[in-house]
Parts: structure tokens; sequence; C-alpha cells
């Protein structure tokens, strides 16, 4: 079998094939259900994550805000504004850049194991920067207001 084939195994219901099966199971069934199985190979060639596909992916960027770090106060202090967007979701959004570019050259050499190890970088990352950039639009300096009803706590 060649590197790049693996052999796997379907139900024969799954498959459009005039091909007799190849059984091998103990039964000859999938855990008893009467299909039979089929082996199958299949290629290890894995399609580009969306956002990785090449090198003219552009990088995320951290968005400004619609606001001045300071239009929330007294509830939130400008220096926490300006810490928590620039510094703080500027992570965020430098470290998804780096795993992309990462994952970018570990599609490239074909390296799965690379591809696999980076997932977690690219969903925290990518999950952190998607959710402040949700965040900065929640916040508003013209909204609130006092409650229309009783808040029950």
């Amino acid at each position: 079998m060649a590197a790049e084939e693996e052999m796997t195994e379907k139900p024969a219901s799954m498959l459009d094939t005039n091909t007799p099966p190849q059984h091998s199971h103990p039964d000859n069934s999938v855990q008893g259900s009467g299909l039979p199985l089929i082996r199958l190979k299949t290629s290890l060639k894995l399609v580009p994550a969306l956002g990785c596909s090449s090198s003219s992916r552009q990088k995320h960027t951290l968005p400004d805000l619609p606001y001045d770090f300071g239009a929330l106060q007294p509830h939130i202090s400008a220096e926490i504004m300006q810490l928590h967007h620039s510094k703080h979701h500027a992570t965020y959004v430098n470290n998804l850049n780096i795993a992309e570019e990462k994952y970018s050259e570990a599609l490239a050499k074909g390296d799965v194991t690379a591809q696999i190890a980076l997932q977690p970088a690219l969903k925290f990352n990518g999950g952190g920067h998607v959710n402040h950039s949700i965040f900065w639009t929640n916040l508003s300096p013209n909204g609130g207001g006092e409650p229309q009803s009783i808040l029950y706590l």
C-alpha cells in the first residue's frame, strides 16, 4: 500500500460500485446490520482550511474601535479599554496570524501532524479575535439607560 493511501471500511449501502464486496467483519456485516463492508483506497491529500490556502491570504488585523477609549467612562476607564483593545485583543490577532502562517507551511509540506497540532491555536486565537471584534460593537457610549422593568437578581 502506498504511503499516501489508507484502507477504510464503509457500509456497502453508502457506495456506488459494481465491484464485489471484500468482507472483513467477523459476521461480514456492519455490526450485525446485514450491510456488507467494502475496503476502499482513499487518498490522504487534505483540502486546505478556509483562509489558509495560499500566501495570497491577507493577515487578520485589529479592528478600530467605533468610539474613543475614554467614551465608556466612568463605567470602563480609558486605560482599561486601551489595554484590553491594544494589548489583549491584539495578542489574539498576532497569534492567529502566526498560527495560520505555520499552518500554511505545514500544509505546503504535507505535514499532517503539524496541521493537527496547530488546530488548538487556530481555534483559541481565532475565537478570541472574533469574540472581541463582536464585543467592541456590543459596547456603546450612547447605549444603556434605565431598566424598563424589574431586574431579578
